[in-house]
C-alpha cells in the first residue's frame, strides 16, 4: 500500500507539472542548434569543464522534471522543454553527436517525447562530488533565445574556495597565449558585402596578419583557421580551451540592410544578459561560480574596451571618418563557449561601399591588424583603459 500512495504520488506531480508546462508554453517552439563545448585532457584544469548550449526559435520553457541518485553515487537529473520539436537537419545531426559523446565525467542524452506532453527531455548524470551543474536562459546576438548548461570543476573549486583568489590560475604559461578567432570559413562564407566580398576572406586575411604581429612582440598565438577551412563553432572553442590561453579574440565583418550603416563595434559577454540562474550545488559553490564568473566578465568587458579603443584609432589614421559604434553587451556562441576573457570585433561593415573598399585596401588591412594587436598588448600588459 505504501509502495502504491508513493507512486500515486509521483503520477501526480508529473501530471500538475506537465499540466503547469503546458499552461506557461502555449506556443509551439523549435530547437534549432545545440552546441556541446566538450571536456578535453587538457582542458580539465579549469574550472569550468565544458557546456551545453541550445538555440530555441522563441524563449524555452525548462523545468526540471525529476532528480534523484543512482546506485553508483551519481545524480541523474531530467530537464523538460515543453512544446518543443526538434528542427529537422543540422539540428537532429547536433542531438546525435551530443547523445553520441563520451566523458567519464558526466552523461547527457536529449530526446524527444510525443507522451504525456509534446516537447524534448534533456537527461544529464553526473558525480555530485566533481560536479556542479548551472543553467541559464539568455538571448544571443542574433536575437535566438538560449539556455546554457555548465560543468563546474569542484575539486579547483575548493582550491579556489582556500586560496581567496578572484580568478585561479591553473597554468603559468612561459609567454602569453592569444587565441586568434578569423570567423566562418570554408562552406560557411559569413556575410557577403559590396562587389561579392566574402566575409571569410576578409576576417583571415586580417587575422593571419594580426598573428604574425603578435609573435613578432614575443606572445603564443594559436589560429582556429590559419586557411578556408569549415569550423563549427563549438570545434573553434575545444581548440581554444585546449590551449589553455589567455584570451581569446574573434575577428569579424558586419553587414546590415542599410548600406549607410558603418563603424567599428566590439562584443562581450555580461553578467546581466543570463537570467533564471539556477545552481544544483550548494551555496558555497555556487558563490565561488559567481565570483569566477563576475571576474571573468569584468576581464572580458576591460579586453573588449581596449581593442575598439586601439583599432578604432589605428584606424582613423587611414581614414577618419571611420565610426565608433561601442563596445556592446551580447551573447555570441564563441563567446559563451571559451573559458578565458574574450571578446569579439567586428572590424567594420562590408555592406557598405566606402567600408568594404577600405576592408579590401592593403594598407588599410594592416592599419586594422596593428589596432588589434595594440588592442591584446595593451590588456596584456595593463594598460589602463581611458
Amino acid at each position: 500500500m505504501k509502495l502504491f500512495l508513493r507512486l500515486y504520488k509521483i503520477h501526480i506531480v508529473m501530471f500538475l507539472l506537465f499540466l503547469s508546462c503546458d499552461m506557461q508554453a502555449a506556443e509551439k517552439n523549435e530547437l534549432q542548434k545545440v552546441y556541446h563545448h566538450k571536456t578535453t585532457q587538457k582542458s580539465r584544469n579549469q574550472i569550468e569543464l565544458s557546456s551545453l548550449v541550445f538555440y530555441f526559435g522563441k524563449e524555452p520553457v525548462v523545468n526540471t522534471l525529476s532528480t534523484k541518485n543512482t546506485k553508483d553515487g551519481h545524480k541523474e537529473v531530467t530537464f523538460f522543454f515543453p512544446h518543443v520539436t526538434i528542427k529537422n537537419g543540422q539540428c537532429k545531426n547536433m542531438v546525435e553527436q551530443v547523445n553520441g559523446s563520451k566523458s567519464r565525467l558526466y552523461g547527457m542524452c536529449v530526446t524527444q517525447t510525443k507522451k504525456p506532453t509534446h516537447g524534448v527531455t534533456l537527461s544529464v548524470t553526473y558525480d555530485p562530488k566533481k560536479i556542479a551543474l548551472v543553467h541559464e536562459v539568455f538571448e544571443a546576438i542574433s536575437t535566438k533565445k538560449g539556455v546554457v548548461f555548465r560543468f563546474y570543476n569542484k575539486d579547483l573549486m575548493k582550491k579556489l574556495q582556500k586560496s581567496g583568489n578572484a580568478l585561479l590560475q591553473t597554468a603559468a604559461n612561459d609567454k602569453k597565449r592569444i587565441v586568434i578567432d578569423c570567423g566562418h570559413g570554408g562552406k560557411d562564407s559569413g556575410t557577403i558585402g559590396v562587389n561579392s566580398i566574402k566575409e571569410k576572406d576578409v576576417n583571415l586575411t586580417i587575422g593571419l596578419q594580426v598573428a604574425q604581429l603578435l609573435k613578432n612582440q614575443g606572445f603564443e598565438v594559436f589560429l582556429t583557421r590559419d586557411k578556408d577551412i569549415t569550423l563549427a563553432l563549438d570545434e573553434r572553442t575545444i581548440r581554444a580551451n585546449k590551449t589553455n590561453a589567455d584570451l581569446f579574440v574573434s575577428l569579424h565583418s558586419n553587414a546590415c540592410c542599410n548600406k549607410n550603416v558603418s563603424g567599428v563595434e566590439t562584443f562581450c559577454l555580461k553578467k546581466n544578459l543570463f537570467k533564471k540562474h539556477t545552481c544544483l550545488a550548494d551555496n558555497k559553490t555556487a558563490n565561488s561560480i559567481k565570483t569566477v564568473h563576475d571576474n571573468l566578465f569584468k576581464q572580458s568587458s576591460v579586453l573588449a574596451s581596449s581593442l575598439q579603443k586601439n583599432v578604432l584609432a589605428s584606424a582613423k589614421k587611414y581614414h577618419k571618418e571611420v565610426k565608433d559604434r561601442k563596445v556592446k553587451n551580447a551573447v555570441a556562441q564563441v563567446l559563451l563557449g571559451t573559458r578565458m576573457p574574450s571578446a569579439l570585433i567586428e572590424l567594420g561593415f562590408i555592406s557598405n561601399k566606402k567600408e568594404a573598399h577600405l576592408l579590401t585596401d592593403k594598407k588599410y588591412q594592416r592599419f586594422i591588424a596593428q589596432g588589434v594587436c595594440k588592442g591584446i598588448a595593451d590588456y596584456l600588459n595593463g594598460t589602463t583603459i581611458s
